[in-house]
Formats: structure tokens, sequence, C-alpha cells
């Protein structure tokens, strides 16, 4: 269930323009990796035709997403709850989900990262 709110949240946001964010320098490759292979891993990746987006959970976006300089970070307010969504460079975003549809505190990570699709 949580997934499938998330999966509404990210229709929204992927379809928005990233804010450019700085990243702490020595957790950018080790945090886009750890989120990489935990799509991969666990078949949360997306092709729509004009990116891929790799998608990544819980613990693994939780400590991506407290990586993230808050500079450029905003509230999303959606359908299905409230977000803190922080951006790093163009390629995508994490959010942390604070409150569910019904406005009761939620508590929730995704990560996503989007690349070119090679179709």
């Amino acid at each position: 269930m949580r997934r499938m709110l998330i999966a509404i949240l990210l229709a929204s946001i992927s379809g928005t323009s990233f804010a450019q964010v700085n990243i702490r320098p020595r957790t950018n490759l080790s945090m886009y990796n750890a989120c990489m292979n935990s799509a991969i891993s666990n078949n949360d990746v997306q092709d729509n035709g004009r990116y891929i987006e790799y998608l990544c959970f819980g613990g693994v976006a939780r400590r991506w997403w407290n990586s993230l300089d808050t500079d450029g970070q905003r509230d999303v307010k959606e359908s299905n709850g409230e977000f803190i969504s922080r951006y790093y460079g163009n390629s995508g975003y994490c959010a942390h989900q604070i409150a569910d549809a019904a406005g009761n505190g939620a508590d929730a990570y995704v990560c996503a990262i989007d690349a070119a699709s090679p179709n």
C-alpha cells in the first residue's frame, strides 16, 4: 500500500523540473549506487519510453534523503499525502512522506534516479 501511495507521488514529482542541489561529496556515488542496486534487485525499475526510473525505498532511500542538502527542499501536497522532497542535480529526487491522504502521520521514504531510455 505504501509503495502504491508513493508511486502516485512519483508520477507528479517526476514531471517537474529538478532543482540543483548539493550532495555531500563522500555520499554521492555510494548513495546513488545503493539506490540503483536496490531498484534492480527488487525489480523497482520503470521505463516510460522517455526515461528509465530506478526506485529505492526504506532504509536505502532514507539514508540518501538524509545526506541531501536542504537547499531547494520542497513540501509537496498530493491527494495521497504530504511529502518533503529533496532533489539532486537533474537526475532525480528523494521524498519523505510525512502524512497520508487522511492527514495522519506517516514515515516512508523513496528515491528515484532517472536515466535516458535507450528507446
